[in-house]
C-alpha cells in the first residue's frame, strides 16, 4: 500500500488530506498455462475490491484514518458463501460436542475425586492393618496361656450356665415380640405386616435379629472392599470371620455362630 509520508517540518500541525488508494503490486512469474489462468483470475478478485479502502494519513500511525467502501463487499453483501458458511457449522457444532464432553470428563474426574478423597489413604489402611495384626498376635498369646490354666474348667462351667440363661431370656423376649405382632396383624387386618416390621420396613419399627445380622454382612463387605484398595493388604478368610448370633433352631441348642459366608 502507497503511503505519502508526514511534513518534515516537526511543528506543522496540520494533517495531510491527501487520500491514496490501495493498490497492491503483484509480480508475475512466467508459468504454465494453468498458473497464467490463476494469476489472470486473482487479478479479477482485486480489481473487485479496487479502490475500496482508503487511507487519510495523520500525523503518525495511531491517527491514521481508513474509509471503507461498504458497497464493494464479498459475495455482493450476502454474507459468507454457502460452502463456508457450512464448514462455519460444521465447526461450530464440532466445538459445542467436544465442550460437552469435556464438561461430562470434568463432572466424573470430580466424582471420582470425591470418592477417592473420602476414603482412607493407603498409609493409613497399612497402619490400621499392622495394629490390628498385633492386637490379633497378643489376643492368640494371651489364648495360649490360658489355656494352660487349671481353672479354666469350672469357669467355663459358669459361662455355659450365663450364656444358657441370657438365652432363656432372649427367646422369652422374642416371643412376646412376635405374638405382639401376630395380635396387631390380626386387629389390623393385615394393614400391620408382621413380615415386613421383620425385616425392618414396616410400619413399626422392629430390629430383628436377621436384620442385624444382614446389616452385618454389609458393613463386612464394604469394610473388606475398603482393605482391597490399600497396599500390602491380603484377602481374608470369610469363613472364620464372625459377625454375629442367633438363637438355635431348638431350645437345646442355645446359640448359633454367623459367619460372614454363612447364607
Amino acid at each position: 500500500m502507497a503511503v505519502k509520508n508526514a511534513p518534515d517540518d516537526p511543528n506543522d500541525d496540520s494533517e495531510d488530506d491527501t487520500f491514496v488508494s490501495k493498490k497492491p503490486k503483484h509480480k508475475l512469474k512466467l508459468a504454465s498455462k494453468t498458473s497464467i489462468n490463476n494469476t489472470k483470475s486473482s487479478k479479477d478478485d482485486e480489481h473487485a475490491f479496487h479502490d475500496s479502502v482508503r487511507v487519510k494519513m495523520g500525523r503518525n500511525a495511531n491517527s491514521n484514518l481508513y474509509y471503507l467502501d461498504q458497497s464493494k463487499l464479498e459475495n455482493e453483501g450476502n454474507g459468507l458463501l454457502p460452502e463456508e458458511q457450512q464448514n462455519l457449522v460444521a465447526s461450530q457444532h464440532q466445538g459445542s460436542e467436544e465442550l460437552r464432553r469435556k464438561l461430562d470428563e470434568c463432572k466424573t474426574m470430580d466424582r471420582q475425586t470425591i470418592q477417592y478423597l473420602s476414603e482412607p489413604k493407603n498409609d493409613e489402611m497399612n497402619a490400621l492393618l499392622r495394629d490390628g495384626e498385633e492386637e490379633m498376635d497378643s489376643v492368640h498369646q494371651a489364648l495360649e496361656e490360658a489355656k494352660q490354666y487349671s481353672g479354666n474348667a469350672s469357669r467355663r462351667k459358669k459361662s455355659e450356665k450365663q450364656v444358657d440363661s441370657m438365652c432363656i431370656q432372649w427367646r422369652q423376649r422374642k416371643r412376646k415380640c412376635i405374638d405382639f405382632l401376630d395380635t396387631m396383624e390380626d386387629y389390623t387386618e393385615g394393614t400391620i405386616s408382621k413380615k415386613k416390621c421383620l425385616a425392618g420396613n414396616g410400619q413399626i419399627e422392629v430390629e430383628s435379629d436377621e436384620t442385624a445380622i444382614k446389616l452385618a454382612k454389609t458393613f463386612h463387605e464394604r469394610m473388606k472392599a475398603r482393605k482391597r484398595g490399600g497396599k500390602g493388604s491380603g484377602e481374608g478368610d470369610d469363613s472364620r470371620c464372625l459377625v454375629g448370633i442367633v438363637l438355635g433352631s431348638n431350645k437345646t441348642n442355645g446359640i448359633e455362630r454367623v459367619y460372614a459366608t454363612d447364607e
